[in-house]
């Protein structure tokens, strides 16, 4: 399995699994309970803006992954830290945190196993090697856990060239996104085509970040992606939304490729800073 895992990262750098332990049931909630949040008024969403610590509401079209494009149609909830009160849990959704923060542990977990297996298909001396860098998922530590709604486009505007979400490749380590039965997500593939990565009832698609790219001495492959609005009328009537885990290094690691002695070290705290300020500071 873990040989399978690092053979489908160096080519198409993407993959589903499944019995990963989240069941239909609890996707099910959670959507119930974001949903009841995105559904709150704007003014009242506006009280729970993201903040400098990467948690909270991000409104539609504030983000913009790809600058060839208009800003993306989709808003966000983020969750970064679980270890300290943050200020952005929203008090009108009661059971919002609760929720919030079982998926972020669950997650985390999924993605913590797909570490390892990444190390024994890279045959690393070390089956934890890539653990000891992220001690801190859930506090000191920018893993970010997303819930994503794509608004209905019935008697939508959209701008020349807008999408869902721009083509961009994710930032850090390991991203593990369960998707609803609308789809939009497409991947480049090796002939420059983008294929439809469709949604599997009972599974997740597991892709990696450019820090995961430079830790593998870029054999291991971060593939360029986009969320696409569906063609279908009946389609488009409809929200898409997704949960999404970002996992990355802890803010003090200092990211540095096993496999090459000659590489040059990056900070992976000023690496992610660097990219989200790309995505958030466009305007």
């Amino acid at each position: 399995l873990a040989n399978e895992v690092v053979s489908i990262f160096t080519s198409v750098g993407f993959f589903y699994i499944r019995n990963h332990g989240v069941s239909d049931e609890d996707i099910e909630k959670f959507h119930k309970y974001t949903h009841t949040f995105f559904n709150l008024p704007e003014n009242i969403k506006q009280k729970y803006l993201r903040d400098e610590t990467n948690n909270g509401w991000s409104p539609l079209e504030r983000e913009k992954v790809n600058m060839d494009r208009p800003a993306d149609l989709k808003e966000s909830f983020n969750v970064t830290n679980i270890k300290e009160d943050i200020k952005v849990w929203p008090t009108e959704v009661p059971q919002f945190q609760g929720i919030m923060t079982k998926f972020f542990k669950m997650m985390a977990s999924i993605s913590m196993r797909l570490l390892r297996l990444i190390a024994i298909g890279l045959k690393l001396e070390d089956p934890n090697y890539f653990h000891q860098f992220h001690c801190n998922v859930g506090g000191d530590n920018l893993s970010t856990m997303r819930s994503l709604r794509y608004p209905s486009l019935v008697g939508k505007e959209i701008k020349h060239n807008q999408i869902r979400c721009g083509e961009h490749t994710d930032f850090g380590t390991i991203t593990v996104l369960f998707q609803d039965e609308i789809g939009g997500l497409e991947v480049l593939n090796k002939n420059d085509d983008y294929i439809p990565v469709g949604p599997i009832p009972g599974c997740a698609v597991v892709n990696i970040g450019d820090l995961m790219q430079k830790w593998t001495d870029n054999r291991l492959r971060a593939t360029m992606h986009r969320v696409v609005p569906p063609s279908n009328d009946q389609m488009q009537s409809g929200e898409r939304r997704s949960l999404a885990f970002f996992l990355y290094p802890d803010y003090s690691a200092t990211i540095k490729s096993p496999l090459n002695d000659d590489d040059e070290p990056v900070n992976a705290r000023e690496y992610s800073e660097m990219k989200f300020g790309q995505t958030y500071g466009y305007k």
